[in-house]
C-alpha cells in the first residue's frame, strides 16, 4: 500500500495543463477567501496570496478554492508546474486578469509556470 495518494486535478479555462502539483499550507487572513487560479508566493516554507513588493516572487497557483471565516494556514492543492490562462488567473484583491505584470510571468516561468492567452472558441460569435 503506498503512503501517497493519487488526485485527479481537474483541468479548465483557468487551469489548461497541470504537469506537476503538490499539497502544501496556503496562509490565509480573516475574510479573504481564496479562488482557485490565485497567484501564490513563498513564505517561508508555507504559501500565501501574491502581493506586490521588491521581495515579491510569483511561484505557484492554488489549485482548490478557500471560502474562510478565519485565519489560519489551509492544506490546498497548487499548481507548481503547468499553465495556465493569463487571462483568468488572480492577483489577490483584483478580478481576474488585472494586474497581472511581465514581472509576474517572468517569476512564474522561472517556476515552469506558463501564463498563456487562450481563445474559447465556444465562446466566440
Amino acid at each position: 500500500m503506498s503512503k501517497y495518494e493519487v488526485q485527479k486535478i481537474p483541468v479548465d479555462s483557468v487551469i489548461r495543463a497541470v504537469e506537476e502539483s503538490t499539497r502544501a499550507s496556503v496562509t490565509i487572513e480573516v475574510n479573504k477567501p481564496l479562488k482557485r487560479g490565485t497567484i501564490l508566493m513563498r513564505d517561508g516554507d508555507k504559501f500565501k496570496p501574491y502581493a506586490t513588493g521588491d521581495t515579491a516572487i510569483a511561484s505557484a497557483i492554488a489549485l482548490e478554492d478557500i471560502d474562510n471565516n478565519s485565519a489560519g494556514d489551509y492544506n490546498i492543492a497548487v499548481l507548481i508546474k503547468g499553465e495556465a490562462d493569463k487571462k483568468r488567473v488572480i492577483v489577490q484583491g483584483s478580478d481576474a486578469g488585472v494586474g497581472i505584470t511581465t514581472a509576474i510571468v517572468d517569476n512564474l516561468r522561472m517556476y515552469s509556470i506558463f501564463l498563456k492567452d487562450y481563445t474559447d472558441i465556444a465562446q466566440q460569435e
